[in-house]
């Protein structure tokens, strides 16, 4: 008796744990052959493929960054960091965040990026690649802000906000960002308004 009790008690935690999670699936890109997980959310493949195919561009222009910050930064004084974006970085990192009103984006553990890519309307479009990009810099600076003794640094504090300024800059320069001053327009984004750039509009004159 004891022992169909465990039975049962175990097929509930996996039924309840296939609930929870069944709006999540992994689906194929038609960009790179590349599996990301992304909500199903009852909708027919059309609109699974476009959710996918662009993790699958932003997978795309993450990886030629780094390529080129190890490159081109190796010897230098910030390679302690891109050293880190490098071991942590992977497109099993990406997927699509679930809809929920206390979040966007967000990085968990330096090791899991959830991006919100479509409005909250019904509607549901996927959003501008190039504020997709802003908000994944954002997320990519959490995911290497270490110190140079390789402890893990949390928040928003100067060393973030060095790294994110610099990996904007970086981005601007491939053309994998495009430069948006959003304190002169604003972007909605999945229930927030992105009012500034951590890219002051005067620094630009510099690139």
């Amino acid at each position: 008796m004891q022992y169909i009790l465990i039975i049962i008690a175990v097929i509930l935690v996996v039924y309840f744990i296939f609930i929870r999670y069944s709006d999540i699936t992994s689906f194929k890109s038609d960009i790179d052959d590349k599996y990301y997980l992304i909500r199903r959310g009852n909708k027919d493949e059309k609109y699974l493929k476009e959710s996918v195919n662009i993790l699958s561009e932003i997978n795309k222009r993450v990886e030629k960054l780094i390529k080129h910050l190890v490159i081109n930064f190796k010897d230098s004084d910030k390679y302690y960091f891109i050293k880190k974006l490098k071991e942590n970085y992977s497109p099993s990192v990406l997927s699509e965040a679930a809809i929920d009103a206390r979040y966007t984006t967000y990085t968990i553990n330096k090791e899991e990026m959830h991006i919100c890519l479509r409005t909250r309307d019904t509607n549901e479009d996927i959003y501008d690649i190039n504020l997709l990009m802003y908000v994944v810099l954002h997320e990519l600076a959490h995911l290497c802000n270490y110190d140079k003794n390789g402890y893990a640094i949390q928040g928003h504090g100067e060393e973030f906000r060095t790294i994110f300024k610099f990996l904007v800059i970086e981005s601007i320069k491939l053309n994998i960002y495009e430069y948006d001053n959003y304190g002169e327009k604003p972007k909605e984004y999945c229930g927030i308004i992105v009012s500034t750039n951590i890219l002051p509009k005067d620094e630009m004159v510099y690139l």
